[in-house]
């Protein structure tokens, strides 16, 4: 089934949505609806947290609350997103920014259809809107809207600056995205040795990832892959080798840590804990 629906984010007031547990299917719905149609900021714990189009500041502790799941269900189902390359996860020391990758994908295309709308009025029905809207909008202070919720016009307390069309268009005219170029066998291997320096099985692990997604055409699921980077970091992190190998590492460490200078001995020590030496451990040469 092709094609897409609106749905208005007022929904969420509605207590049909969250008067019961979530499917995954209304969490990630529920995500899209949560996520911001332009960019904003706020402050938490005095620190700036900057929220860019399509991303939703949540911590974990707020989404199992939100959506009536446990904190391991909600971590456990962002990772599977993230697997799947539908999410980005950030994590700061104040909170978690998510991204969701396709979210200009679906939402501007309902930027251009409401631009399409506001193109074919008269200017004569285009007049009447904005005068409606000076009208029921005193309090709203800068910019006014037209009915089809594009600006007209600013006030910036000395003079009106009218928009023109070409404006108009430039403001929802939609982004390019970036078209994923797959990586060659080299840059796989060059990327995962600088991000697992202490990993001994790195170059191996480099030729079954590129091996698996290359035969897959660099597809996730039924989407083409969009950052071949995190979903190399998450085969390693995923990788027996690796699990083994940083196991290996750990228990190195904590027996080098248990014997003081890294498992060494002086040669004082030594002497003195001969039981055929007498005298000082003093040495004089």
């Amino acid at each position: 089934m092709s094609g897409w629906v609106k749905i208005y984010r007022k929904i969420q007031n509605n207590p049909l949505w969250t008067s019961e547990k979530f499917t995954r299917g209304q969490a990630w719905v529920d995500m899209i609806l949560l996520a911001n149609h332009d960019y904003t900021f706020f402050y938490k714990r005095g620190v700036k947290v900057d929220i860019e189009r399509g991303q939703l500041a949540r911590s974990e502790v707020e989404l199992a609350d939100r959506w009536k799941w446990s904190r391991n269900k909600v971590r456990k189902f962002l990772k599977d997103l993230e697997n799947e390359q539908q999410i980005e996860q950030q994590k700061t020391n104040v909170t978690q920014i998510v991204t969701i990758i396709n979210y200009d994908e679906y939402q501007e295309k309902e930027q251009q259809t409401e631009h399409q709308k506001d193109s074919k009025k008269t200017p004569k029905g285009q007049q009447k809107d904005t005068y409606k809207n000076v009208k029921n909008n005193k309090n709203v202070k800068n910019t006014y809207y037209t009915g089809e919720g594009s600006p007209i016009f600013e006030i910036d307390t000395k003079n009106i600056l009218l928009e023109t069309e070409e404006e108009k268009e430039k403001k929802v005219a939609p982004k390019k995205r970036k078209v994923f170029e797959p990586p060659n066998l080299e840059e796989v291997e060059n990327y995962m040795i600088e991000k697992f320096p202490d990993f001994q099985e790195w170059k191996k692990e480099a030729s079954k990832f590129w091996n698996y997604y290359d035969c897959k055409n660099w597809m996730v699921g039924k989407n083409k892959m969009a950052r071949w980077k995190s979903a190399c970091t998450n085969w390693i992190d995923r990788s027996q080798d690796y699990k083994n190998d940083k196991e290996s590492n750990n228990k190195k460490s904590k027996r080098a840590s248990g014997n003081g200078s890294g498992g060494r001995t002086t040669f004082a020590e030594r002497l003195q804990a001969d039981p055929n030496y007498k005298g000082s451990t003093t040495l004089d040469f």
